[in-house]
């Protein structure tokens, strides 16, 4: 129901974006378009939700460090020592957890929509299945984080680190992660439908099977990435580096590739423009 309440909001949003002609304008318009489409999410996800926690749920945390399947809904942990926590399951909508230490806990299907993360230490932390719609986590440290089959979209995660991260089919529409590191993560199957990614890191990355239908990559780093089969209908790759990158099978058609840098970049039977390129550089 979500995915489809994005599509329609972010559809008509994105189509203008052509209509600009100067790299100053598309870019401000992209930016415009992502803080609205993170409002649509945010606002999707926390219509009729109460801030009440648990004081009991609270206590227990702090004594023993555990809290499995808690009500901590609108809790401020902010900047709270919960190294190793066990939170599985727990719910924790529009909870301030900015600046706390997350770092190697387990979260594994805890709803954080809405949650604020900034420069939250998440490295190593277990997240799979996990649901941070909306979520602020801008300059927060993932790295090493288990994330796969994560719901984060509309989230804000501009100049967070996710390098080394398991992305497997993550859900990231609309998502922020502009001057984001996720070099070498594994975003294999993962949505990136009109996902911000300027200036982000992605070199070696794994990108098999991904969802970048309209994503903007302008500026973006993908030295040495892996977009075997990758959708990446209509998205933006200006100035992008794709030095060495693996773009055999990938879906490129009407992709913005101007300026981009493709030296050494593998294209064997990659749609462009209508048509599959069949390269010299097709094994056989």
């Amino acid at each position: 129901m979500v995915n489809q309440d994005i599509y329609a909001h972010a559809t008509p949003i994105v189509s203008k974006i052509a209509e600009n002609k100067t790299l100053v304008s598309v870019r401000n318009t992209i930016r415009k378009c992502m803080n609205i489409i993170g409002a649509i999410f945010l606002f999707i996800v926390l219509v009729g939700t109460t801030s009440a926690f648990d004081s009991s749920d609270v206590e227990a945390l702090e004594r023993d460090n555990v809290c499995i399947k808690c009500d901590l809904d609108g809790v401020d942990l902010a900047g709270r020592n919960l190294r190793a926590a066990d939170l599985r399951d727990s719910s924790m909508v529009g909870a301030n957890l900015a600046g706390a230490n997350l770092a190697g806990a387990n979260l594994a299907g805890a709803n954080l929509a809405g949650a604020n993360l900034s420069s939250a230490r998440l490295s190593s932390a277990n997240l799979t299945a996990v649901s941070m719609v909306g979520a602020g986590l801008m300059h927060s440290n993932l790295s090493g984080a288990k994330m796969n089959r994560a719901n984060l979209a509309g989230a804000h995660l501009s100049a967070s680190v996710l390098n080394k991260a398991n992305l497997r089919q993550i859900v990231l529409i609309g998502a922020n992660l502009e001057r984001a590191d996720l070099s070498s993560a594994d975003l294999t199957q993962a949505n990136l439908s009109y996902t911000n990614l300027f200036e982000a890191d992605l070199k070696y990355a794994d990108l098999t099977e991904s969802d970048l239908v309209l994503a903007n990559l302008s500026y973006a780093d993908f030295e040495g990435a892996n977009f075997t089969r990758a959708d990446l209908t209509k998205a933006n790759l200006f100035r992008s580096n794709l030095t060495e990158a693996n773009l055999s099978f990938a879906n490129m058609t009407e992709a913005n590739l101007v300026d981009s840098r493709l030296d050494g970049a593998k294209f064997c039977e990659t749609k462009i423009s209508q048509s599959s390129q069949s390269g010299e550089d097709c094994e056989h």
